[in-house]
């Protein structure tokens, strides 16, 4: 467990080195998607959802109603199809990192243009 300030870098490392992540918070789906690191997301909010949706992820369980043979078999799913889901959280992580770049520019411009 993790005790006191973390840096994001930090967190990138340890998401990044595990075989796979159970997590709730968006952040860390998106550390997930960055370092291509397989995640069972536990939905407590539509933005959850929505996150794993983006990133092609089906592996989701309701915070409210988490059953632990599901988990299992999440588990199960990520341990055999490892590579598979590694390749595919890598491309959504670039291709989401592109968008939000772009983002920045637009915003910067219509900055631009309000002076």
């Amino acid at each position: 467990l993790l005790q006191g300030i973390v840096t994001p870098q930090q967190l990138l490392g340890i998401v990044g080195g595990a075989e796979f992540i159970i997590g709730m918070r968006l952040h860390t789906l998106i550390y997930a998607a960055k370092t291509g690191t397989p995640v069972i997301g536990l939905t407590y909010d539509p933005k959850v959802n929505a996150v794993m949706d983006y990133l092609g992820q089906d592996l989701m369980e309701n915070v409210e109603k988490i059953n632990p043979l599901s988990l299992r078999r999440y588990i199960d799913k990520i341990v055999s199809n490892r590579q598979t889901l590694v390749k595919k959280l890598t491309e959504a992580g670039q291709e989401s990192e592109v968008k939000a770049t772009e983002n920045t520019r637009l915003a910067l411009e219509l900055l631009d243009a309000c002076k």
